[in-house]
């Protein structure tokens, strides 16, 4: 037995703000700033503060009828420190700073075209105390260029290429995507795509080794591998009057997908284990979605979606799969949602809804006991579970709503609480106002 999550109090103040500039019709300048602070206090006398500092800049030139162009500029930084109240010491022990340049361009050849070219470029800072050398930093680049091409009335393509490059590890991949859309009516569509995926390891991945609110120390792997990916889609859509039904199927297969592996101790001594970041050698995932939904003149509107996902992971050589500290996916998925939108009189109004989801059962290989591997591991079945909302949100006048919710209606509690199973324990009812000051008046 163990915690799985615990809420502890916190204060927080968050402010951001934008502004823009037209000096013409063709030209706008926009700049934003933001700002956020929370303080939580898990241990006594020594508070966690997390800061965040963000802000940016923006070009949107339109050339001509048939180019324009975008650049901007954005910055960020995440901090982490611990404040010693009796020594009022505010010690910083993690900082994770971005600063991004980007520009795109756009050309359309009248209506049956248009080439989009851009480039981006991330200067990615990493500063943590459980880092090997304290800091560590990487540049990362990428070009692209699309092609979307009318062929016919009937029958659209949109063609892409993409170079990406990390200067940690030198890690560059070039990744070609493409997607056609034929349309032999005005109610069906019929769309198949393949695409080609890259990512490099993150210096987080890489460098990283803390301490997982005391279940584990996760641990960075300097020999990770780039993950590539191919990916297929197949869709058809179907729509008359009110009604839409949509059909979809995908298939990816991901190499050297990065992931965490089984958790380890590396000596006798060792309080906790270590999960470290690997590879996975393939990893593989088929789905299938079909989903309905229809919209009424009474405000009234209704949506039906169903989702089959069936992954295959590595396994070892006891035939239980590598990567088994999360829950699988459920195989079957059914979500419902039903909306009610009306507007009584110009000064009073409502928007009802109810949505819940269906999940099928699982079963996972897990440790008996993460605090000593050596046990070895146990099956553990989920059951199946449905989880259900109802929300009321009245409307006041322009500027005041109040809305009102009962989430969980069913009262369900998972009989095993495990790290990505649904963390309630009931049944909730949550009320909350929102007044928009400059519709006041």
């Amino acid at each position: 037995t163990r915690v799985i999550s615990t809420i502890y109090g916190e204060r927080t103040v968050d402010f951001k703000d934008k502004l823009t500039w037209r000096p013409s019709d063709r030209l706008s300048i926009g700049a934003r700033a933001g700002y956020f602070f929370r303080e939580t206090t898990r241990t006594v006398n020594l508070p966690e503060r997390y800061r965040d500092f963000s802000g940016g800049l923006r070009l949107d030139w339109l050339i001509t009828k048939d180019d324009d162009l975008q650049a901007s500029y954005a910055f960020d930084q995440y901090d982490k420190s611990d404040y010693q109240q009796l020594r009022h010491l505010d010690i910083r022990d993690y900082s994770n700073v971005q600063n991004t340049v980007r520009l795109l361009y756009n050309h359309s050849f009248g209506e049956t075209a248009m080439l989009t070219v851009g480039a981006d470029y991330m200067h990615d800072y990493l500063f943590n105390t459980y880092l090997a050398g304290a800091a560590r930093e990487q540049d990362c680049y990428d070009v692209f260029a699309q092609y979307d091409w009318n062929i016919t009335d009937k029958l659209e393509a949109v063609a892409a290429v993409r170079y990406d490059y990390f200067s940690d590890q030198s890690n560059s991949q070039l990744t070609p995507k493409l997607n056609l859309r034929y349309k032999p009516n005005h109610r069906l569509v019929l769309r198949a795509g393949y695409g080609m995926g890259f990512r490099a390891p993150s210096l987080k991945e890489r460098y990283y080794n803390f301490d997982m609110a005391g279940i584990w120390i996760v641990e960075g792997n300097e020999n990770l591998k780039a993950e590539k990916s191919h990916n297929f889609t197949l869709s058809a859509e179907y729509s008359r009057a009110n009604c839409s039904l949509a059909v979809s199927a995908y298939y990816n297969n991901v190499i050297n997908k990065i992931s965490t592996s089984a958790p380890y101790f590396k000596s006798i001594e060792d309080k906790l284990p270590y999960l470290p970041y690997t590879n996975l050698a393939n990893y593989r995932v088929f789905g299938a979605d079909v989903s309905m939904q229809a919209r009424w003149q009474n405000g009234i509107s209704a949506r039906l979606s169903y989702a089959h996902t069936k992954e295959r992971l590595p396994k070892d050589k006891d035939g239980n799969t590598i990567n088994n500290q999360y829950i699988p996916a459920r195989a079957h998925a059914l979500n419902a949602n039903v909306d009610y939108d009306h507007q009584f009189t110009k000064r009073y109004g409502i928007y009802a809804s109810l949505n819940g989801r269906l999940l099928s059962g699982t079963e996972n290989v897990e440790f008996k006991n993460y605090y000593d591997v050596t046990e070895g591991t146990v099956r553990v079945k989920y059951p199946a579970y449905t989880l259900w909302k109802l929300s009321l949100t009245q409307r006041v006048g322009k500027a005041v709503s109040i809305t009102t919710a009962l989430d969980n209606l069913l009262n369900y509690r998972p009989k095993h609480y495990y790290l990505n199973a649904p963390l309630t324990d009931g049944i909730t009812f949550q009320v909350g106002v929102s007044v928009d000051v400059d519709k006041l008046f």
